[in-house]
């Protein structure tokens, strides 16, 4: 990952308050630990959440890696936009995601108690 990218990833993470763009769910940099209560959830579902840079316009549709086109998201999001046969845009595949997170369909059910806690704690 290049250096803008990765500065670009990290300004996108604090102005989000560590949240991810797509279904609001707090993501880690760097260790998991650090950033959330590892104790609710297993290393893979907590892999779930690691904070990556999302293009809004993918780069193979000219999307370019300016701080106005990157935003944080976590790993699973990020993942899943870009698997679907038909990728949606960034603002629709924020719609679906968020009605997934709703119907507790998106993360494994220990993350969205995690999820409560955070916001709780």
């Amino acid at each position: 990952m290049s250096k803008s990218i990765k500065k670009n990833r990290a300004l996108a993470f604090e102005s989000q308050d560590g949240k991810c763009c797509y279904c609001g769910f707090p993501m880690w940099i760097g260790s998991p630990g650090d950033y959330l209560p590892s104790r609710f959830a297993s290393k893979p579902a907590m892999n779930r959440l690691r904070c990556t840079a999302e293009h809004k316009v993918a780069r193979v549709d000219g999307g370019p890696n300016s701080r106005r086109n990157i935003v944080a998201a976590c790993w699973f999001c990020n993942q899943n936009r870009h698997r679907r046969p038909n990728p949606l845009s960034s603002e629709k595949y924020a719609v679906f995601v968020q009605s997934r997170v709703r119907a507790g369909k998106w993360h494994p059910p220990v993350l969205h108690t995690m999820r409560m806690y955070v916001q709780d704690g």
